[in-house]
């Protein structure tokens, strides 16, 4: 038992508690009012800056103001106002008053006089009625009706001298409206832009939200989104900020945009991606703890910058192929589809997309086999703007064997117009300037692109394929894009003639025509189209419910950093530069285990 006196004290030790938790809770408090609560900074500066501005285009209004027009309008005013306290005026209201009294009395006056008139009436005709002497009746009746004309002619007066009093009293005070209208015109621009100065400066720093419903086709946005981003961004539906920096400029394309899309129903979000919900920026905007852009390590959808903002337009426009708001979206779109990528990998509300590539069904009797191989071999030696990939081949027995089983499997062409019988190619060379090829072919670089370049054709195909293709492209397949020329038989010898001159027939090749038709080739080829996945730009018999060869990239934009192998590639660990790299160089991630 411990001695009287002797108790071990903690106060110190309490004090110290004490002295913590009191820091801690004015932290607590600070990081609240302060460290979570970027909105208020920015509403605040805000709330500068459009004082500022208001201030200035005030005074600028009030500049425009004519002053000696507005001193003629204060002097003429301060007039006014003097007559309606001078003793002529205050005359006029007593007289008003007297004049009321007595325009009231004989108002009253003949009120009864008439209703006097009335009894008097009834007792008359009553006394008729029954058959009494009525003269008496009669003779009050009559001079009841000389009293209400003489009572109706002075009512009349009173009214009269009340109305021309009124009317003195109304001209003093009109006198002062208009001049205070005067006045209010000169100052209107001013006094509308006070009172927007006077509405910034009681704004105060509110959260301005919206929740939104679900939105888009593909890549929807979930109900019950909150989207809180004007609370920052605070004049970006006002025309007239184009100019300032964010958060304070009115967004781009206002009008086009949100009369179609109501802010209301849309947000922000919907396209421009970031946390919508949060409000706080613990450092620097676009920095980690940027968690209202979205900038968090966790959080799939940050903000999308600069051109990316337009891919948001794919979630409701996914079937849409040309959009004018969208330019780089949509020349994404084109590219994406006429190269080919659309055959390979599938991407939700693309399914309609053609293939990419010509049909190789009869692809026997339209090339050489000499120039097929060539051309699979290294595509950009024939062609050097053409869209075709370079196929990664492995060994040089790859090309081959694939040329094997394609050919193999071609159906015999329906030769309709026969063989070429010959032509003036001269004339079929004024032809094709004139019947409109360039449009879509090039020659010697000159022309459209939308169709492969002829520089070398007959480097590729006989007279006889060139002689029938021109008049019928659907007699070769039906869905061939070239459309019919209508041509004459003479015009389509004329231009196969200078066609089949551009370019020579390539040298036979037994060793390889050998090796085309060894079935061994044949059964290896179908291994080798179904490894390179040849069938998805090209339809080859044998591969009509092949699926498509490679990912799926309807939610590729929502992949994590860390699902992405970047192999020995030295390059920025980001999304945009793995999938620039990918788009540049397939193979560049390719490592021994791949």
């Amino acid at each position: 038992m411990a001695l009287a006196g002797r108790e071990r004290s903690y106060s110190f030790v309490w004090f110290l508690l004490s002295g913590a938790l009191m820091l801690l809770a004015l932290w607590f408090v600070y990081d609240e009012a302060a460290g979570r609560r970027t909105w208020k900074k920015y509403a605040a500066e805000w709330a500068e800056l459009e004082s500022k501005r208001l201030e200035a285009a005030i005074a600028e209004a009030r500049k425009g103001i004519d002053p000696k027009e507005l001193k003629r309008i204060q002097l003429e005013r301060e007039k006014a106002q003097q007559a309606l306290e001078s003793d002529e005026y205050q005359h006029l209201l007593q007289e008003e008053k007297t004049k009321r009294i007595a325009l009231n009395v004989a108002n009253q006056n003949l009120q009864f006089a008439k209703a006097d008139l009335d009894e008097v009436f009834y007792q008359w005709k009553h006394a008729q009625h029954e058959g009494e002497d009525f003269s008496a009746y009669k003779k009050r009746y009559d001079e009841l009706e000389k009293k209400i004309q003489e009572l109706d002619k002075a009512q009349v007066q009173k009214e009269q001298d009340f109305f021309a009093v009124e009317e003195k009293i109304n001209e003093m005070k009109n006198r002062l409206k208009e001049l205070d209208a005067e006045e209010a015109k000169l100052n209107k621009k001013a006094e509308a832009l006070q009172k927007q100065l006077e509405a910034v400066q009681s704004r105060g720093a509110p959260i301005e939200q919206f929740v939104l419903e679900d939105l888009g086709k593909a890549g929807s946005v979930n109900w019950g989104t909150v989207d809180r981003c004007t609370s920052c961004h605070i004049p970006e539906l006002k025309p007239g900020y184009e100019k300032l920096k964010e958060p304070f400029k009115t967004h781009s394309n206002l009008t086009e945009i949100f009369n179609n899309h109501p802010v209301e129903q849309y947000g922000c979000v919907t396209c421009h991606g970031g946390q919508g919900r949060a409000t706080q920026i613990k450092h620097k905007p676009f920095e980690e703890g940027d968690f209202a852009h979205g900038f968090e390590h966790h959080w799939k959808t940050p903000l999308l910058r600069g051109d990316f903002v337009q891919s948001s337009c794919n979630k409701c426009h996914v079937q849409q192929f040309n959009l004018d708001l969208a330019p780089v979206y949509t020349q994404g779109k084109h590219l994406f589809v006429n190269y080919g990528c659309v055959n390979c990998h599938t991407i939700k509300g693309l399914e309609w997309a053609p293939k990419s590539g010509p049909d190789l069904a009869k692809i026997k009797d339209k090339v050489y086999p000499e120039w097929m191989l060539a051309w699979i071999q290294k595509p950009s030696n024939y062609l050097p703007h053409t869209r075709m990939p370079q196929p990664p081949w492995h060994s040089e027995k790859d090309p081959v064997q694939a040329m094997a089983y394609i050919l193999s499997k071609s159906e015999p062409f329906n030769w309709k117009y026969g063989k070429f019988p010959g032509g003036d190619a001269a004339k079929g060379k004024e032809l094709f300037n004139t019947v409109g090829c360039f449009a879509c072919h090039a020659i010697e670089e000159k022309g459209g692109s939308a169709a492969p370049a002829l520089d070398r054709i007959a480097e590729k195909t006989s007279a006889d394929w060139i002689y029938n293709w021109i008049q019928e492209p659907k007699n070769w397949s039906h869905d061939a894009r070239m459309p019919s020329l209508r041509l004459s038989k003479e015009e389509a010898t004329q231009l196969t003639a200078y066609l089949s001159s551009l370019g020579k027939k390539p040298e036979e090749n037994a060793e390889l025509r050998m090796a085309l038709a060894d079935p061994e080739n044949i059964k290896n080829g179908y291994k080798v189209i179904n490894s390179y996945g040849c069938y998805a730009c090209h339809n080859i018999k044998g591969f009509e419910k092949a699926s498509n060869p490679s990912v799926e990239l309807t939610n590729f934009a929502r992949k994590d950093v860390s699902e992405l192998a970047f192999g020995d590639a030295k390059i920025p660990e980001t999304w945009e530069a793995w999938t620039d790299g990918k788009l540049k160089n397939p193979q560049m991630f390719v490592d021994e285990r791949s």
